[in-house]
């Protein structure tokens, strides 16, 4: 992860005993701080002291823990995430060696364990905040959990009606109402879901569409992945985070038919940079994707069956995977950029910070470039 670029956090599902008390729900173990060459390590050797029964929750409440992201990101009063043991306030030193480490860094969720507000995350009205809800099963929301979320998103200010699921088995919890109340709120929030290791029967498939309308309804994307595929997925989703938080504004549109070219079902992007020297002539690439239903929805696709749009800025998403013009399939060469000419040439891509996770992606070094075959572009 590159420094200082991104504001980090962790929130887990809450213990129970051994000093903690107060309400279910979720708490901040980490709080949201700019990842910096000085503390990227102090976040690492967390994540990686985490211990299967040691950090064990009294079981997951996903809609509670989305009302406990409000509250923290907007600043609000806790609900769950104080009187607990693990919270990250000011020089707490209740934990193992990297949980002190971690509070005695400043920018610190509450003032106090026993904090009636949260210390909210960053500042300004053009912050967004991005929610990656890691999923290893369904969660355990009682009645009494829906009942409380449900009317503290209320509350908040939030549709209640329940948005219909299929199939149904989750439908009650209103994780994915706080999910649509999330993008709507000042806190302009955005939910990843990462079904990891997703169930077949049961309560998995209600569970899969639940996490599915998490995503949906905040704008995000849902992932289904193995154990093994949790950090290409969240190395995905910070690349797509990254490009939002950078997107320019230029003469060119978002994909649109203005900017399209199709042929059956083949549909040509024509994306273009616009040169640093405010130049006429910017480097740029012709990209084919096609069409193909997600959800029961047509939506335009890459290589790989995965939506290819960010629906956060309607433009194409960063590691979406190009179709070659010649088979259908991805192909990504290793060649000498040229600059565009009139009669035909090699568009370039050049690769920086995320998107060398893309090239990993595709199995090639990280120094290479994308590169796509066109002909007569002008």
């Amino acid at each position: 992860m590159p420094v200082d670029k991104f504001r980090v956090g962790l929130m887990m599902f809450n213990e129970t005993g051994g000093g903690n008390s107060g309400n279910d729900g979720a708490y901040v173990r980490a709080a949201a701080r700019t990842i910096t060459s000085s503390n990227k390590t102090a976040y690492a050797n967390l994540i990686d002291s985490l211990d299967i029964t040691g950090d064990k929750s009294n079981g997951g409440k996903v809609a509670k823990a989305m009302m406990e992201a409000y509250y923290y990101l907007s600043g609000g009063t806790p609900h769950a995430g104080n009187q607990k043991n693990k919270t990250d306030y000011a020089l707490n030193t209740a934990g193992n060696a990297s949980d002190d480490a971690m509070h005695a860094l400043a920018g610190n969720a509450l003032a106090s364990k026993n904090s009636t507000t949260y210390v909210k995350p960053g500042s300004g009205d053009c912050v967004k905040n991005y929610i990656i809800y890691i999923s290893n099963g369904p969660a355990q929301d009682n009645s009494s959990d829906i009942e409380t979320a449900t009317t503290a998103l209320a509350a908040a200010g939030g549709k209640t009606t329940a948005i219909s699921l299929n199939p149904s088995g989750s439908q009650d919890n209103p994780a994915d109402e706080w999910a649509r109340f999330l993008k709507k709120s000042a806190i302009k929030g955005v939910v990843y879901t990462l079904d990891v290791n997703k169930g077949t029967s049961g309560q998995g498939p209600g569970w899969t569409a639940l996490l599915k309308s998490m995503a949906s309804q905040s704008g995000g994307r849902y992932f289904d992945v193995s154990t093994s595929g949790i950090a290409d997925a969240i190395n995905s989703i910070l690349s797509e985070i990254q490009s939002v938080n950078s997107v320019f504004a230029s003469v060119s549109l978002p994909v649109s038919v203005n900017t399209q070219g199709t042929y059956l079902n083949q549909v040509f992007v024509g994306m273009f940079r616009p040169d640093g020297d405010s130049m006429p002539r910017w480097k740029g690439n012709l990209k084919q994707y096609k069409m193909a239903f997600i959800n029961n929805e047509l939506k335009l696709v890459d290589a790989d069956g995965t939506a290819a749009i960010n629906g956060q800025t309607g433009f194409i998403t960063e590691c979406a995977k190009l179709l070659d013009p010649d088979d259908g399939g991805y192909r990504v060469e290793q060649r000498a950029g040229k600059r565009l000419s009139h009669g035909g040439g090699r568009g370039v891509v050049q690769l920086s910070g995320w998107q060398r996770h893309c090239q990993r992606r595709a199995g090639l070094p990280a120094e290479t470039e994308f590169h796509q075959d066109f002909a007569h572009l002008q």
